[in-house]
């Protein structure tokens, strides 16, 4: 477990580490905050909300934007729930420095469109408190943060689906509450020619209006525009996604701070390998997030911060994922995910 410091009012909270310790409240943030390169060093609120649990959208580095009906896509834009079946999934994630992310979410076509219920959880683990000028109190403190609501997505159009996400976020920090509400909308278009889909979504659009201290920060608010392209000749889809968010620069501490703008990209390939048989496919999916260059600390690891693998098997109505996100010299977050058709 590597330290991390959160300036909460007139108390510094504190996670004492277990093995070899990286000092700087940078790499702690990191950490925390960007455990999928989503947002890395950016000054905002609620970092559950910058985090895709689902573990093929994790592998293919958040990039598919345009991905109508395809299982588990809606943390990358709403607007991919549409044409979808009746299914239940669960997910889980694990991180450096002993953090938990998980994720449930049942969908239901209904006669227009298809429905989502979700909640998604980040949990920080055991805390010990400190006083900022008295040293440990001998407490240990518990902080998670939580993210539920609806999604709907339908065609709007002929080849035209749009999206919408409807959520509330929570979260606890010590005796210290924080809330807000966030949306998501998205929009995909089908060309119908050579097999490529075109995609745009505004995700955490909204506001947190009680925080931790005595102030409140942005959310986590991302502009994507993408597209996907199957090949013809290869069972392979490939997906490339621009992202525009407000980031904040400065240290961690309660208080709002002006953001400005950063560009970033997300690529990634899924390759689907069919037995003759047409049974058990196999999906092999590798991604790179460009935020992944927040993440750099000087180490030689770190020419692998960005990178995500995964695979994903399907057993009839039933499939599994995992993947696997590279931080570099910080370490690596692992998800794990399963699907069940009704």
């Amino acid at each position: 477990m590597r330290p991390r410091s959160i300036h909460l009012m007139s108390r510094f909270i504190h996670i004492k580490p277990k093995r070899t310790a990286c000092s700087g409240a940078l790499i702690a943030l990191v950490l925390a905050s960007g455990m999928n390169a989503a947002m890395a060093a950016g000054r905002t609120g609620f970092p559950l909300l910058a985090i895709p649990v689902n573990a093929r959208a994790a592998a293919l580095a958040g990039a598919p934007v345009a991905a109508p009906g395809k299982v588990l896509l809606t943390d990358c834009n709403p607007a991919n729930l549409a044409t979808g079946e009746r299914l239940a999934t669960a997910a889980y994630g694990t991180h450096p420095a002993a953090i938990w992310s998980g994720r449930l979410h049942y969908q239901q076509p209904l006669r227009y469109g298809t429905a989502a219920l979700f909640l998604k959880s980040l949990d920080y683990g055991s805390i010990e408190e400190s006083q900022r000028d008295l040293g440990p109190t001998g407490r240990t403190l518990a902080a998670a943060e939580y993210h539920y609501g609806v999604s709907w997505a339908g065609e709007l159009y002929p080849r035209l689906y749009g999206g919408l996400t409807a959520g509330m976020i929570s979260g606890r920090l010590a005796e210290a509450d924080a809330a807000g509400y966030a949306f998501d909308a998205g929009l995909v278009y089908d060309l119908q020619w050579e097999d490529v889909v075109l995609g745009a979504a505004m995700v955490n659009l909204g506001r947190q209006w009680d925080g931790y201290g005595t102030g409140t920060d942005p959310l986590p608010t991302e502009l994507r525009l993408g597209g996907s392209k199957k090949l013809q000749h290869l069972p392979l889809t490939l997906h490339l996604t621009t992202l525009m968010r407000a980031r904040g620069e400065g240290e961690w501490r309660a208080g709002m701070l002006p953001g400005e703008p950063d560009l970033a990209f997300a690529a990634g390939g899924e390759f689907e390998i069919t037995p003759s048989g047409g049974g058990k496919p196999l999906y092999l999916r590798i991604g790179y997030g460009s935020q992944g260059r927040d993440q750099r600390v000087g180490h030689r690891r770190d020419t692998l911060s960005g990178f995500t693998f995964g695979f994903g098997i399907g057993f009839g109505p039933t499939s599994l994922d995992y993947a696997i996100l590279s931080l570099g010299a910080l370490g690596s977050v692992q998800r794990f995910g399963f699907a069940f058709t009704l």
